[in-house]
């Protein structure tokens, strides 16, 4: 009789364990089947986004959140994308690369799709001469930058010259992408800014901070030069506190060297304002203004970048101290 009931028991505990990996066999399987659809519809939404560009309308349906773009194949994405990026309408070809960013900077640890996305708006730059692409690569790092990336970014510098106001794109990004072997040619391009803007003869020539001699010197500093650094961080310290030139503060974010930063943190620190939108309404403080340089700087701080920024007095007293209490910054370069 024992035997009996222990035999019963045994194969009532088979069943059991049978209809447990059954169970778990059939979740497994509907996950999948959920995963697959959610998937698919992220593509058909992604889609329906670049194909709305053509109407410059969002429709409220057209929704994707960043969860769902960090769920889904980043390299499926990037595939759909791929035929927009050489559309015939401006428009659609640039929100299609304002996406392929956001699915990089969604993947920031995928080597793979950064540099993907990089080759891709830098053949839009320089092959298609699609300049708002070029815009978009100033937001990455050397690491992001392949070795085809780096060769069209060499051969757009053969045609470089002193003349263009503002610093060919190709400069900048010299810096950004760390070609040293660049050295020689940036150094060529420089100019001497105090005697540029002490020159009479260049009174009504585009301000010093305006050229491409000072765009090279940026980029060589960005790539470690130390006399270039201090050059560049005394140059904007002077303009920011005599004339209140406060673009200049981007140009110490390009740096990405500690002498910037911690020119940075001093206007962090300090009630320096913005100047006045009007008699009534005083301009935002730096402060404001170099928390998003920084957060784009540095890496583990604390504030989370705020779209049209506007960060309120307390994430400015936490962004101070956790810059203070820092031995040494995590530049990303």
């Amino acid at each position: 009789m024992g035997a009996l009931i222990f035999i019963k028991a045994r194969l009532k505990m088979k069943n059991y364990t049978l209809y447990a990996i059954l169970s778990m066999v059939l979740f497994a399987s509907i996950t999948e089947i959920v995963q697959c659809k959610e998937e698919s519809n992220i593509e058909d939404l992604m889609k329906a986004r670049i194909e709305s560009a053509r109407i410059r309308e969002n429709p409220p349906e057209i929704k994707i959140t960043d969860e769902q773009l960090k769920a889904a194949d980043p390299n499926k994405l990037l595939d759909i994308l791929a035929p927009y990026e050489e559309d015939t309408e401006s428009f659609v070809r640039s929100v299609t690369h304002i996406n392929i960013v956001k699915i990089a900077n969604l993947h920031p640890d995928n080597t793979k799709v950064r540099q993907e996305v990089v080759r891709r708006l830098t053949e839009a730059t320089y092959n298609r001469n699609d300049k708002p692409a070029g815009r978009l690569l100033m937001t990455f790092t050397a690491k992001d930058f392949s070795e085809p990336s780096k060769a069209l970014i060499r051969q757009a510098m053969d045609n470089v010259n002193t003349g263009v106001v503002g610093g060919s794109l190709c400069v900048w990004l010299c810096g950004i992408a760390d070609l040293q072997e660049e050295m020689p040619r940036l150094e060529k391009l420089m100019i001497n800014e105090v005697a540029y803007n002490k020159d009479p003869n260049m009174r009504y020539a585009p301000k010093w901070y305006y050229t491409t001699g000072w765009a090279a010197r940026l980029a060589r500093a960005r790539m470690g030069v130390k006399e270039d650094i201090e050059i560049c961080v005394s140059l904007i310290e002077e303009e920011i506190d005599k004339n209140n030139n406060f673009q200049l503060l981007d140009k110490l974010g390009y740096i990405r060297r500690p002498e910037a930063i911690k020119s940075l943190k001093k206007y962090l620190d300090s009630d320096k304002r913005l100047p006045r939108i009007n008699e009534n309404t005083p301009g935002s403080p730096y402060a404001d203004y170099v928390l998003d340089i920084l957060i784009d700087s540095l890496e583990n701080f604390p504030i989370e970048k705020k779209p049209g920024r506007g960060y309120r007095s307390e994430q400015i007293e936490t962004a101070r101290k956790w810059m203070s209490k820092q031995s040494k910054w995590i530049i990303r370069r």
